[in-house]
């Protein structure tokens, strides 16, 4: 019987030992995923590119889905590439513009994938001098890396406009209303996409659209109206070019 009651308690304790042990495991894991989380937070606190992000003005415009990672690119010039970009069919997200010591490119990654943009541009420009912006950056990375902390380096200026691809438009053009002022009917294109309705018609830059169809496009809404009457028909399109008339039969996309 003795010999019973010893066994018992041995297996008790022994039940007690390896549940602790596994209370043990899950605190220690719980551990684990709350610094893995933490860490994710502080470089995402780190990262200039998000920090310093403005976002565009949102709109109605669908965007092509893609599970591809987003492709970053060097840019040129800011104001070409933007005529560029709208051109071939995308839409500007927002962008990141600071000052610092160096910063890798894949820095930008986190930020293009938060936004799940297609295209990524990056400038980058050298500057004289340190900013406080810069010199807070060398105090981060000496008490990461545990260097001391470095007062010289070069300061760049940095910016990177984030793009998202849209589904082929039904006309493809960015127009705007004329000036105050200014007498001239219509609407003054400002980017005709290519392979859009619009470029199959002749349309070109500083070119006015006069009408759609039987509507006079007097304003963005009367284009829009048109747009939607029209969809997936050949459509007359009336424009001017220099003051000259011109007229073009062209096929909306659905």
């Amino acid at each position: 019987m003795h010999f019973v009651i010893v066994m018992l308690i041995a297996f008790v304790m022994s039940a007690f030992t390896q549940l602790a042990s596994a209370d043990d495991t899950r605190a220690e894991g719980n551990v684990r995923s709350q610094a893995k989380k933490l860490e994710t937070v502080l470089l995402e606190d780190q990262n200039l590119f998000s920090n310093a992000f403005t976002p565009s003005k949102p709109s109605n415009a669908k965007k092509i889905q893609t599970t591809e990672p987003p492709k970053v690119l060097a840019g040129k010039d800011q104001i070409a590439d933007y005529q560029r970009m709208q051109e071939l069919g995308y839409e500007l997200l927002g962008y990141s513009s600071f000052k610092a010591g160096h910063v890798p490119p894949e820095d930008v990654l986190p930020q293009a994938q938060k936004l799940k943009a297609h295209t990524v541009l990056v400038y980058t420009e050298k500057m004289g001098g340190t900013p406080a912006s810069v010199k807070i950056q060398n105090i981060k990375d000496a008490k990461k890396t545990g260097q001391a902390i470095s007062e010289q380096g070069q300061t760049y200026s940095y910016f990177a406009s984030f793009w998202a691809k849209l589904t082929p438009p039904k006309f493809g053009a960015h127009l705007k209303v004329p000036e105050e002022g200014d007498k001239d009917p219509g609407l003054i294109v400002m980017v005709v996409m290519e392979g859009s309705p619009a470029e199959q018609a002749g349309l070109q830059k500083d070119d006015v659209l006069l009408r759609v169809g039987d509507i006079e496009t007097n304003s963005i809404d009367a284009l829009s109206t048109a747009v939607k009457q029209y969809a997936g028909k050949l459509v007359k399109i009336v424009y001017t070019r220099n003051r000259q008339w011109t007229e073009a039969d062209v096929s909306l996309n659905q």
